[in-house]
């Protein structure tokens, strides 16, 4: 009788470890999904649980007027999908959406430097956005209607 309790005690021991093996890679997977480069939707918005600043194109004339002073990188996350990209003056960094993550070694490694990230429509600066966010950059703007606003006088 105390043979089969220390086997049924293995036993349970055993199952809960795989329980909490399952769970941890849930989770883990879970995780890489927010950050994840291959989305099947490319336009999923996940930027509802970051949270970042916003900035309008007469702002970023003014920053682009004194990039020589203001020190500022201006990336472009158009991906090649995008037919008639409208690009800004002065961009630094031409980076897809889909490759932040994955290139994250042509990002600044100083974190805190400002970042205004546009694309087209703003959709994919949204995206590209909140990942330069959770990827730890602290000063990170996003161009509000993205470069047809710019466009629009």
């Amino acid at each position: 009788m105390e043979q089969t309790t220390k086997q049924n005690l293995k036993k349970g021991f055993f199952a809960l470890i795989a329980i909490l093996a399952i769970l941890m890679l849930s989770l883990y997977f879970e995780g890489k999904n927010i950050l994840n480069e291959g989305q099947n939707k490319p336009y999923e918005d996940i930027s509802q649980e970051v949270i970042y600043q916003n900035i309008t194109k007469d702002e970023l004339k003014e920053l682009i007027k004194n990039k020589d002073v203001q020190n500022f990188i201006l990336i472009n996350v158009d991906d090649d999908s995008v037919k008639d990209k409208s690009v800004i003056p002065k961009t630094d960094i031409f980076l897809p959406y889909t490759e932040v993550v994955r290139n994250k070694n042509r990002l600044p490694e100083n974190k805190n430097v400002k970042i205004v990230i546009y694309s087209t429509d703003g959709k994919m600066s949204k995206i590209a956005t909140t990942k330069m966010v959770m990827l730890g950059y602290s000063n990170v703007l996003h161009l509000k209607g993205g470069s047809k606003n710019w466009e629009n006088k």
